[in-house]
């Protein structure tokens, strides 16, 4: 049987449906979408098991009334994202994307918000709640990047006003960093921990993902790849207490070839 399924999951009329189940999962195995053992040499369940899901449904299940007591998510920048979350920043090829991360970055960093209230008027959108050191990863490469940086500071901080009040900076990286490489992943949380690093960019989703699916397609279209990237992109989050933005285009090619997590 299964490592999946060597714990009783009830009568022994359920065989007919422990078969099936088990049925399912050697197939996952042959097409490469489920880990091979569950179970490490001590017999231990592993993250990932059903016996491990088990006990975390038994014990982190909750009922109407625990849920409404949990704690809202706190903002990073106030009706835009929250701690703890990866933002997307999506758009068309030349839409302005990358210049309107580079202002969340700068932001961020000098505790500056989205966009100030019109003539002085009612609140400014997007206040920053947690400001604090940045990385912009930029991995096609820097050579537009400087251009928009000095943009952006010709625009909003021309005097250098605010770079002088702020404690906070920006790390700007220019290399690619694979989010579905685990040895990336742990060095990109590594110096996020060694600079504090608070907020992430990642410009862009495609670069940092780089690759081909199984059957030689566009790899943003493979769920399973989106899914890993999504499950680093949380831990990332979670390691620097703050949040992050993928900048992202749609996938090349037409309308047609895009489906699933590409879409």
């Amino acid at each position: 049987m299964s490592d999946n399924l060597s714990y009783s999951i009830g009568s022994p009329d359920s065989s007919t449906e422990m078969l099936a189940i088990a049925g399912r999962i050697a197939k996952q195995k042959r097409l490469g979408t489920a880990p091979v053992k569950h179970v490490d040499g001590s017999g231990k369940p592993l993250p990932g098991s059903a016996l491990d899901i088990l006990t975390r449904l038994r014990e982190r299940s909750m009922d109407s009334e625990a849920l409404l007591t949990q704690p809202p998510g706190k903002w990073h920048i106030r009706g835009l994202i929250k701690e703890g979350q990866f933002g997307l920043m999506l758009g068309k090829w030349k839409a302005g994307k990358s210049l309107a991360a580079v202002h969340a970055a700068h932001c961020v960093a000098l505790g500056l918000p989205w966009a100030p209230a019109a003539d002085g008027l009612g609140k400014p959108f997007g206040e920053i709640v947690k400001s604090g050191n940045v990385l912009y990863v930029a991995s096609e490469g820097g050579g537009a990047l400087r251009n928009r940086v000095d943009a952006w500071l010709r625009q909003h901080d021309p005097d250098g006003t605010h770079r002088a009040a702020s404690p906070h900076k920006i790390f700007w990286f220019t290399e690619r960093v694979s989010l579905l490489d685990p040895c990336h992943v742990k060095a990109l949380m590594d110096f996020a921990q060694e600079r504090k690093i608070c907020f992430v960019v990642i410009d862009t989703l495609a670069s940092s993902i780089s690759g081909a699916d199984a059957k030689g397609g566009n790899i943003e279209n493979d769920n399973a790849a989106m899914t890993l990237l999504m499950e680093n992109a949380a831990l990332i989050a979670a390691h620097v207490g703050g949040s992050g933005f993928f900048v992202a285009h749609p996938p090349k090619g037409s309308d047609d070839n895009t489906r699933g997590a590409g879409a």
